[in-house]
């Protein structure tokens, strides 16, 4: 049982641009102003846009990256997100 802490490179929300800019390059790897391109799609796709960060946005968002199938997609799109995961797997790996 542990406890694994993710500090994010650039903003989380750029970890979260790739679930809702799946088609779009350039939003979808984006690394600055992310919560601002997030927000653009989010009250279409979410029903809420994100003006002060509670976890209630984070968790209903985070629920896409349960899909395993798409998960990889997800990860190579953002290079802050491929080294938490990269990192999270040699420590999970090694154990």
């Amino acid at each position: 049982n542990q406890i694994i802490f993710a500090i994010s490179v650039d903003s989380i929300e750029c970890w979260l641009l790739p679930i809702y800019y799946e088609t779009d390059f350039k939003s979808k790897t984006k690394t600055e102003n992310c919560l601002n391109t997030l927000n653009k799609i989010l009250p279409a796709r979410e029903g809420f846009s994100i003006h002060k960060k509670e976890a209630k946005y984070y968790i209903a968002m985070s629920k896409h990256f349960l899909k395993s199938k798409k998960l990889q997609e997800y990860i190579t799109a953002q290079p802050s997100f491929k080294l938490f995961f990269d990192e999270l797997e040699s420590k999970i790996g090694n154990q």
